[in-house]
């Protein structure tokens, strides 16, 4: 999708996460001053869980605090009669609570995600040097899984001359390159896996 693409960039570029904010805030401003009758905090959450999902925790918590002072203003200029000082500290600490519990789930969020991508990319350098360590000793391998599917990996494929992109793994394939000695006994191994796993 194209925001599993874009957002891990923006929240490099920490100016792009608060350009990104001013954005929503202003937009829910804007909504909120075109149709007055409007609950402020219908335009004025969003703005907040956007600009802390787009941005990150910084944005996230600068446009709460921007987004608090317009919640005030609405509220104390609505000329309504709910809007007196008491209701509006109720409403706005409501505001605050609720939007500060988002921004706390956001964050551990970001930071389970980021986690995640740290053990990837460790993965893949260790699978990098593991694949490099095969090709320089010339060495290769294969897994024969207990449901009887066999795999090759490109070393493997190497070594034996076969082309991945056309030869298919069979374990007859892979028993007639094993010496003749030990076929018939990894032959029998193979087949008490894979009735061990069917009998399961």
């Amino acid at each position: 999708m194209w925001i599993d693409r874009r957002l891990p960039s923006l929240r490099r570029h920490p100016a792009y996460g608060f350009m990104a904010a001013a954005a929503f805030v202003l937009i829910a401003a804007a909504i909120k001053l075109v149709l007055p009758g409007l609950p402020p905090f219908l335009t004025l959450f969003p703005a907040v869980l956007l600009s802390a999902f787009v941005g990150g925790r910084k944005p996230g918590l600068a446009a709460l605090l921007v987004c608090t002072g317009l919640a005030v203003y609405f509220l104390m200029t609505s000329g309504r009669e709910d809007s007196s000082r008491i209701w509006a500290i109720t409403a706005v600490t409501g505001f605050i609570i609720v939007c500060g519990a988002i921004l706390f789930i956001v964050d551990l969020l970001d930071q389970s995600i980021q986690r995640l991508e740290r053990e990837r990319q460790a993965l893949q350098l260790e699978r990098r040097r593991l694949e490099l360590a095969f090709k320089a000793a010339d060495m290769g391998s294969w897994e024969f899984r207990p449901d009887g599917q066999l795999s090759w990996d490109d070393n493997f494929y190497r070594l034996i001359g076969l082309d991945p992109a056309k030869d298919t793994p069979s374990a007859e394939r892979f028993l007639s390159m094993v010496h003749p000695e030990d076929r018939a006994r990894l032959s029998a191994v193979m087949n008490t896996a894979y009735i061990g796993r069917t009998d399961a």
